[in-house]
């Protein structure tokens, strides 16, 4: 829905539509997290294929470093960079 279209909308119908947006965005999330699980599940118990888990903290830190290098050498503009840091 456009934003023309959406603001001829009735407050209460907006509020519906952002409070459904938002319960599906979740349930997606939680769906898609379970899917993974059951998926790496899979791999190793009925394939043999190793899963490797790495450690997210250290994995976050070492990839915030790159990308302010990156950002520091002028190949990624400092917006952008915010945007990745906030993920």
């Amino acid at each position: 829905m456009n934003e023309k279209e959406y603001s001829k909308l009735r407050p209460c119908v907006q509020q519906s539509l952002k409070d459904s947006t938002e319960a599906a965005g979740i349930y997606c999330s939680e769906l898609t997290g379970k899917l993974i699980e059951s998926d790496l599940e899979n791999l190793s118990d009925k394939n043999g294929i190793p899963v490797i888990h790495p450690n997210e903290h250290m994995w976050r830190s070492v990839f915030k470093n790159a990308i302010k290098k990156i950002s520091s050498k002028g190949f990624l503009k400092q917006d952008l960079y915010d945007q990745i840091q906030n993920l």
